[in-house]
């Protein structure tokens, strides 16, 4: 009992991980917020932690990042900007009040040398930019080819980012440097919501470097059979998670090798699942 009552658990700790906790209640999680902010001396990482939690009300998370930009908190904004649950208005209102901050910053340093809050702001923007909540106008507005090309690869792999706006992705990528253009086609490469017309115009070696990724899912990976590259099929025929389906759809190939190949791939998926079916049904009893 005395070591117990000597290495109490602070109570800050208790509130911190109630915080953090996914099963937190909306309403548990506003009265955190609201104790907090009553306080002289606010634990400002308890408020990060309720802003980064996606059970946290839309309306706490608008009072947490007025708080957040009125003390230039970028720890707490930057929570609220990832939040799915943060208001539109308020996600497109952080996009304008760091941009402004980054210009400002701009004005002094000329440039010449990056602060560590330009990186801080650059990174809520960020957030903002992949969040499937962001409106389309302002993820066409982070799309603009002068933006760092961070924030540019995470709106081509919003999932929530339209069509048009992924094209004015790749329209901006062609005067940009190549190794940031084949980061930002990359990010698009793996969005799920890239369509194939969008998938065609990517660089080759983005395409096969992503077809080669085991992770890389099955829709993705549909969409790339339709790309015009022997090396992009065989690797997507290679992968360990292209379907039956995938492989079917490329045994009408025009190419010799890559039906061939996608045949015998198909029939190694289909003589394991055989094997796997008689395993379960004890066929292969001791």
């Amino acid at each position: 009992m005395g070591f117990l009552k000597k290495n109490k658990i602070p109570e800050s700790w208790k509130r911190e991980n109630l915080a953090k906790d996914p099963d937190t209640s909306p309403k548990i999680l506003a009265k955190l917020a609201e104790e907090e902010l009553a306080k002289a001396e606010k634990n400002n990482l308890l408020l990060a932690l309720v802003a980064g939690n996606l059970n946290t009300p839309p309306e706490i998370l608008a009072e947490l990042a007025e708080i957040g930009l009125a003390e230039k908190d970028n720890l707490l904004l930057a929570y609220v900007a990832g939040n799915i649950n943060t208001p539109p208005e308020i996600l497109k209102e952080l996009v304008e009040e760091e941009s402004k901050r980054i210009l400002e910053i701009l004005a002094v340093t000329k440039g010449e040398v990056v602060t560590a809050t330009e990186e801080e702001s650059k990174n809520i923007i960020i957030a903002v930019a992949g969040n499937p909540s962001t409106p389309v106008k302002v993820l066409e507005k982070l799309a603009e080819p002068k933006e760092d090309w961070r924030i540019r690869a995470t709106v081509g792999g919003n999932s929530k980012t339209p069509e048009y706006v992924l094209q004015k992705l790749i329209n901006g990528l062609r005067n940009g440097r190549l190794g940031d253009s084949l980061l930002v086609e990359e990010a698009i490469a793996r969005n799920p919501s890239a369509t194939e017309n969008i998938i065609k115009q990517l660089e080759k070696e983005v395409i096969l470097g992503v077809a080669k990724d085991p992770k890389i899912p099955p829709e993705i990976l549909k969409k790339f059979i339709k790309y015009e590259s022997l090396d992009v099929k065989l690797a997507v025929i290679k992968n360990l998670n292209v379907t039956e389906e995938i492989l079917e759809k490329l045994l009408m190939d025009e190419n010799e090798i890559i039906r061939d190949s996608a045949m015998r791939t198909l029939e190694d998926l289909r003589a394991i699942e055989r094997f796997r079916w008689n395993w379960e049904h004890g066929k292969y009893g001791m």
